[in-house]
């Protein structure tokens, strides 16, 4: 899930998750967890790795920690007070989320990774290239701020 500012009046699909859960559409929320990433970030270590020649024919894994959407539910409710009302209070059990992703396109799209592990590691990106990723809740709070100065949420 890459997070951050956007950049216009576009929030993107993973922005759209935080517009979303701020602006109260989700009822509740399913037990589904995705690796966090800044953009900015993103963009660093795509130009490191570009321009470092240690880099070169290598890959890397540009995340940072696997956050579950109560992870990021928490993270707004204590920045973004003003919007607690609207964030879901309600965990979905996987059998449920299951039977409701039949109605619900979004639900559809993550079914197969409810439950998931979704951990993976950025150690490499971070040895090589050097790159020093903001915290998770940084991009959460920039997406957040940057949809409330649009006048998205």
């Amino acid at each position: 899930m890459i997070l951050g500012p956007i950049l216009g009046a576009e929030a993107g699909t993973s922005v759209g998750v935080v517009q979303n859960l701020m602006k109260g559409r989700y009822p509740a929320m399913p037990n589904f967890s995705v690796p966090v990433v800044d953009v900015r970030d993103a963009a660093e270590a795509h130009v490191l790795a570009m321009t470092m020649p240690e880099a070169a024919g290598e890959r890397f894994i540009i995340a940072g920690e696997a956050l579950s959407i109560k992870d990021i539910v928490k993270v707004l409710k204590r920045d973004f007070p003003a919007y607690g009302r609207k964030l879901p209070k309600f965990v979905l059990p996987n059998w449920l989320a299951g039977i409701a992703s039949r109605f619900d396109p979004g639900l559809k799209l993550i079914a197969g990774e409810l439950g998931r592990d979704a951990r993976v590691s950025n150690e490499k990106a971070k040895r090589l290239l050097g790159w020093k990723p903001r915290s998770e809740d940084e991009a959460i709070r920039a997406s957040a701020e940057s949809l409330i100065a649009a006048g998205l949420v």
